[in-house]
């Protein structure tokens, strides 16, 4: 029962050659690196500084991109662009997870005309909420699925997750599920050869996938995150 919880939870990690979709953003979308400056999400590099929104909604924080979860360059996506009345604008795949004031985390095929997402202000730099104004379906070029330490980030100014509604898990859940991905990041920084550990040039990320194989780790899933 141990080993098939923890091969459930690697699953989505370290098994996405078996997915026939991918998650997260196009290739124009952008981020805000630490000097402020806005990079697109197809050049994000491991070790990146970008902003996001802290867990309490008050304060913007920088958070470390540890991967590109997905990395697919060549291959049309479906997305839903969503609009707020802020002029705000993002394209997720349908199963991306995004901020949702009053409701946590909702995938993008759940968002209506009555949900409004968190936003950064583009005159005075402030968080606040934005009531979506349109929704549509469009294919463009790419996804991307940079994962940070805070596992969100803010993709063209507008909250959101780096993680997708795979197995009915939640936000909170694939982020708990990560602590060992952090862990091994830290120590893989602190030898200095993380950029060559977690750069995927892949479609899928594969850093990780010898984990699956070391039965005597069943347990170390739920250990680390009492103690994280």
């Amino acid at each position: 029962m141990r080993k098939l919880w923890f091969n459930n939870i690697f699953s989505f990690f370290l098994a996405c050659p078996a997915i026939p979709y991918a998650e997260g953003c196009p290739c124009n979308d952008n981020v805000t690196l630490a000097d402020g400056s806005p990079r697109a999400i197809r050049d994000l590099q491991v070790g990146d500084l970008v902003w996001t929104i802290s867990d309490d909604m008050k304060t913007l924080v920088l958070s470390e991109v540890i991967t590109m979860l997905h990395n697919v360059r060549n291959r049309i996506v479906r997305f839903h662009t969503v609009e707020t009345v802020t002029g705000h604008r993002v394209s997720l795949t349908s199963a991306h997870y995004v901020r949702v004031s009053h409701f946590e985390y909702l995938s993008a095929s759940q968002l209506t005309l009555n949900h409004s997402l968190y936003v950064v202000d583009k005159t005075t730099g402030n968080i606040r909420e934005a009531r979506i104004q349109s929704i549509k379906i469009e294919n463009k070029q790419g996804a991307f699925n940079p994962v940070t330490l805070h596992g969100t980030l803010l993709a063209n100014g507008i909250f959101a997750s780096s993680y997708a509604n795979v197995f009915g898990w939640s936000h909170e859940t694939f982020q708990n599920m990560a602590t060992p991905f952090r862990l091994l990041y830290y120590l893989t920084k602190y030898l200095g050869i993380h950029q060559a550990i977690w750069t995927n040039n892949d479609e899928f990320v594969w850093a990780a996938k010898p984990f699956l194989y070391l039965d005597n780790l069943n347990y170390y899933i739920p250990f680390t995150s009492m103690i994280i």
